[in-house]
């Protein structure tokens, strides 16, 4: 039992097309491949892979969300599937126990997921590992209205029309008072998504000013994700949606340079911009800048809780070498410290 990365992406795939069977889909491998894929890139979802031996039987995902009341991470359990060959020896139950160890380790309240009314065994399940039967909310669906006759209703003809005339992204170097927006946001966002006080931006100033003292344009950089105002807004309305800087990395002790390493600092985006692969975009800037300049390695430092950013280099070949605990920005927290090795 362990978290699945990009490298199980063919058992997933195959286990997933079971599962979509299953719930009544047209077996359809690409598409489970595609949609997995997807997943890992945007790092949007989380998932578990299940084994017998060396035979993958079961998978789990989670979707992670926030509760605006209790103002905390909640989980969502999506998908649970055991195929044949794995059921009635414990796997759906040790998945089960793999997604609330995750949760709880990333300071969940809550872990919410829907059953079939018809599925008896499912719930005894739940109901055996504590799961508790919701008996206070209603759940209510609501699908777009068909197409009318006549226009697109395919998904590529609805992308298209979305992206006619729409809004450019660029990534480009900061301008004045991108510094600033820099530190804001990542205090703001970081004290709504995760509680985190503001020694957390005061940190984030620090980077950001010894950044701009270094500034070595040869070997660092950073890049503002903005997107260009649209019709019938005025011009220079463009719109921050994210950043990330790249640094030459420096030892703890003595603040020298470390020759052929890279740092990669404060990767943020926009919960407006998010699941649009802007986050992996980002990364990507860095990495080809990093081999351009002739880096070796590179590393970064970030923590447990922030999933979305851990997948996208889980899923771009990211090594994680060490984590730790620490109490900082007011939270219990878990430090980790990831590498990527450049290849000529």
């Amino acid at each position: 039992m362990r978290q699945a990365t990009p490298a199980d992406l063919d058992p997933l795939a195959a286990l997933f097309d079971q599962y979509r069977s299953f719930q009544g889909q047209e077996p359809d491998l690409a598409v489970a491949r595609a949609f997995l894929q997807a997943r890992f890139d945007e790092g949007d979802s989380v998932l578990f892979l299940a084994a017998a031996g060396d035979r993958p039987v079961g998978f789990a995902q989670l979707y992670p969300s926030h509760s605006s009341v209790a103002v905390s991470r909640v989980f969502i359990l999506n998908d649970l599937f055991v195929a044949e060959a794995g059921r009635r020896l414990g796997v759906a139950s040790a998945l089960l126990a793999a997604v609330e160890a995750h949760a709880w380790a990333c300071g969940a309240v809550r872990l919410t997921l829907n059953v079939a009314r018809t599925n008896q065994p499912g719930q005894a399940l739940y109901r055996a590992r504590g799961w508790q039967q919701d008996g206070q909310f209603f759940m209510f669906h609501r699908h777009p209205p068909a197409a009318p006759s006549g226009t697109a209703g395919s998904a590529g003809g609805t992308r298209a029309a979305h992206a006619a005339g729409a809004p450019a992204v660029s990534l480009s170097p900061p301008a004045p008072g991108d510094i600033g927006w820099v530190v804001a946001r990542h205090g703001a966002l970081y004290a709504q998504e995760y509680g985190w006080d503001w020694r957390f931006e005061a940190m984030v100033a620090r980077i950001c000013a010894d950044f701009v003292e270094r500034f070595d344009g040869e070997r660092e950089a950073c890049w503002i994700a903005r997107r260009s105002g649209g019709a019938g807004e005025p011009p220079g309305a463009d719109e921050r949606l994210g950043c990330v800087f790249l640094v030459q990395a420096r030892s703890d002790d003595s603040g020298e340079v470390i020759p052929g390493v890279a740092q990669l600092r404060m990767l943020i985006v926009e919960p407006a911009a998010r699941g649009l692969g802007l986050g992996r975009q980002l990364v990507a800037a860095c990495e080809d800048f990093a081999r351009r300049r002739g880096y070796r390695q590179m590393r970064l430092w970030t923590n447990q809780v922030l999933d979305a950013a851990r997948h996208i280099y889980q899923s771009r070949g990211w090594q994680l070498v060490r984590s730790e605990s620490h109490e900082s920005f007011g939270a219990a927290l878990v430090g980790e410290f990831w590498e990527l090795d450049l290849k000529p």
